[in-house]
């Protein structure tokens, strides 16, 4: 069993296919986002990766989260399909505020992830998954045709959308919200627009955070 937490430990995926690598490098980038770079993966019960190479390593798995796994709180199980075989990124939750994703081939996945994978409400999670993944990689596409004076450009948009997605993409919605967000045509650009809209600026969260640093000892 593999365990990443870092980008660095993303080079350890190179023998994977890349569809594998690029879902784990992607997890990675949100956990930073949201928990930060400096985790301490070894003592924090949640904020990486784990990928199973054999059904041995679920035995690891439920004494890290000391519970049968079928017990485990799915938040999300995905399919991957890749060119040798199919595999699951399955995102579960643990009692701290982090989350722990397991990779496997959907042949080591558990029965009770495949059953969650295949639950209408997960069928529509993933659905707005997809939806909001092929916004951003249609914006990225289009930024690739843009002279790079026009991409320093939008420099503030390209970031902007980048955090609007990893949000939508790391959060857990109900089945009111899936259902509003899915049904709307270009969500990331639409929160993108609202964002814009809205008085708050961040010059001000900048501000306030040198103010913040010039107040420390």
């Amino acid at each position: 069993m593999l365990k990443i937490g870092t980008q660095e430990d993303c080079k350890k995926l190179s023998n994977l296919p890349i569809q594998i690598q690029v879902e784990v490098e992607s997890v990675i980038t949100r956990l930073n986002f949201h928990y930060g770079e400096h985790r301490n993966i070894d003592n924090d019960k949640g904020g990486y990766v784990l990928i199973i190479e054999d059904t041995a390593d679920y035995e690891m798995v439920k004494g890290i989260f000391d519970k049968p796994i079928y017990e485990l709180i799915l938040e999300r199980v995905k399919k991957i399909v890749t060119e040798e075989r199919s595999y699951t990124s399955s995102l579960i939750r643990c009692n701290s505020n982090c989350s722990i994703t397991l990779i496997s081939t959907i042949f080591l996945t558990p029965l009770s992830f495949l059953d969650y994978m295949e639950s209408v409400d997960n069928g529509k999670s993933e659905q707005l998954k997809l939806k909001i993944e092929k916004e951003i990689e249609d914006f990225r596409k289009e930024l690739l045709l843009l002279p790079k004076e026009t991409i320093i450009e939008k420099a503030y948009e390209i970031t902007a959308k980048e955090d609007i997605y990893t949000i939508l993409d790391y959060s857990t919605f109900k089945d009111g919200e899936l259902t509003k967000l899915s049904e709307c045509p270009h969500i990331i650009n639409t929160i993108y627009d609202r964002w814009l809209k809205n008085d708050i600026s961040i010059m001000n969260d900048l501000t306030d955070e040198i103010m913040s640093y010039l107040k420390e000892k």
